[in-house]
């Protein structure tokens, strides 16, 4: 029996998207024959060893399983319980936003020495933080959304504000540098809006951007690779009925309509998928990525918008939609994500090589 541990929860506010995307992963590793530990995050960052039925909690609870340490010795992975050793042979982190796509996990993982799924703590951090992530774009000649970016250091910040309303038309969006599911954005239309919407996102980070609204259309694009190989799915369009695609719009409400694959003209999805493989290359991803777009319909310019390097996995997320429509069902997909972590060297043996990239 094959043996992997599936980390899900975690402290950022997408805990409970976590845990979502994790039962679906769960019932996939299932179907393939998997036996899987379960190793819930709570929202204070305690590590435990759970059971199928607290998967189906909201939250990881406190009192919840079994206190598990990681054991950081690279010759013998494994997770110490109630004084016994559990060996890692593989470590699946479902763990949205911060403490699980910035770099955290991948980094504690890979100085223990255990094999993981997905990019490595190097492109974790350049994607998570969305200040970082358009500056290599932009150095690699891929069109962003235009933005500034705001410290809360800044505060007061009337001439922050000045320099936003000089630069941009309305509407704006203002967000958290750090972070997903849309928490603390806004959509603002007007320059009265502006004050509140920065100090709002500035509830959930130190640093803000304040991005040009693109009005056209909302793409996404399923990238799936390692280093030398790269595949790009067709993209899929959102279409949400509210305002924007908000953290609402995603999980809560069922209004938004999801169009798999999208309607573009030949050369639109050709040049898609083109900017969607070099954003992997350039970012450094490994494993798999969602590159979200903007198209705007009367220049037909492409913006990347962001880059998820832990996308949604539940039944209705984009990334696993968007591969069951190119004949790779979610299981099968999870397979191979896994089969590209065993593939990817260890930290241990990069360093000794000088690096293998």
């Amino acid at each position: 029996m094959k043996t992997v541990t599936l980390v899900y929860g975690g402290v950022s506010p997408e805990h409970e998207i976590s845990i979502l995307s994790a039962r679906s992963f769960y019932q996939a590793l299932c179907t393939l024959g998997y036996e899987v530990n379960l190793v819930g995050i709570t929202k204070t960052g305690k590590w435990r060893l759970t059971e199928r039925e607290e998967l189906y909690d909201k939250d990881v609870v406190e009192e919840d399983g079994f206190p598990v340490q990681l054991l950081m010795d690279p010759a013998q992975p494994g997770l110490s319980c109630n004084g016994k050793m559990i060996p890692l042979s593989f470590v699946i982190p479902i763990l949205h936003g911060q403490g699980g796509e910035d770099g955290t996990i991948q980094g504690l993982l890979e100085l223990a020495g255990v094999p993981y799924l997905g990019c490595d703590m190097e492109s974790s951090v350049c994607n998570m933080n969305k200040v970082i992530t358009k500056q290599l774009l932009e150095s690699a000649g891929v069109k962003v959304t235009p933005w500034v970016f705001l410290t809360k250091e800044q505060l007061p910040m009337d001439q922050a504000l000045d320099d936003c309303i000089k630069t941009f038309s309305y509407p704006l969006f203002v967000k958290p540098a750090h972070g997903g599911s849309s928490i603390g954005i806004s959509k603002v239309k007007k320059p009265a809006e502006l004050s509140d919407a920065i100090r709002f996102a500035f509830q959930y980070d130190r640093e803000v951007l304040v991005e040009q609204a693109i009005l056209g259309r909302e793409l996404e694009c399923s990238v799936l690779g390692d280093y030398e190989k790269v595949e790009a799915s067709f993209p899929g369009e959102i279409c949400p009925e509210r305002e924007f695609y908000d953290y609402e719009a995603k999980y809560i409400e069922h209004s938004t309509r999801l169009l798999v694959p999208a309607v573009l003209h030949d050369e639109q999805i050709v040049r898609l998928r083109q900017i969607a493989i070099k954003v992997f290359q350039t970012l450094r991803c490994y494993g798999m990525a969602r590159v979200d777009f903007f198209l705007d319909e009367d220049t037909n310019e492409l913006f990347v918008n962001e880059v998820n390097t832990i996308p949604g996995f539940t039944s209705i997320s984009l990334y696993p939609k968007l591969w069951e429509a190119e004949g790779l069902s979610y299981h099968l997909l999870v397979q191979k994500l896994i089969d590209l972590g065993l593939k990817k060297e260890p930290i241990q043996v990069r360093c000794n090589q000088g690096g293998s990239r």
